[in-house]
């Protein structure tokens, strides 16, 4: 006697299909979440790089710290911070009032981007 493969043995054809749509869905579904943590991994690529530099140059490899100036450069180099022409004070803790003085407005003052606002 010949053994068969008896999978599939009686279903309808529409429970084979529900069951191939049902499984469509699913990899729809899967599909558009790749997308989702791919993307959210990207928005997370230049925050990490920043943070590699940082640890890179910690006393515990040996190195000098990174110093403020080279962060910020950074920062705008990977597009988290930006320049933003304002006309005065953002508040009473304005660092950029500290920096420029009460006379110095307009003055160009840096802010998160759009890209650093876009933290996941």
């Amino acid at each position: 006697m010949k053994k068969s493969d008896k999978r599939g043995e009686g279903l309808t054809i529409n429970e084979i299909e529900w069951v191939g749509e049902m499984i469509d869905e699913s990899l729809a579904a899967r599909d558009a979440r790749i997308v989702e943590l791919e993307a959210e991994r990207d928005a997370l690529n230049p925050w990490a790089t920043l943070g590699m530099a940082c640890l890179a140059r910690s006393p515990e490899n040996d190195c000098d710290p990174i110093s403020g100036g080279a962060l910020q450069q950074l920062a705008i180099d990977l597009g988290l911070l930006e320049y933003a022409t304002v006309g005065e004070p953002c508040g009473d803790r304005c660092q950029c009032a500290d920096y420029y003085g009460p006379n110095k407005w307009p003055a160009q003052c840096l802010r998160l981007s759009a890209l650093g606002k876009t933290l996941p």
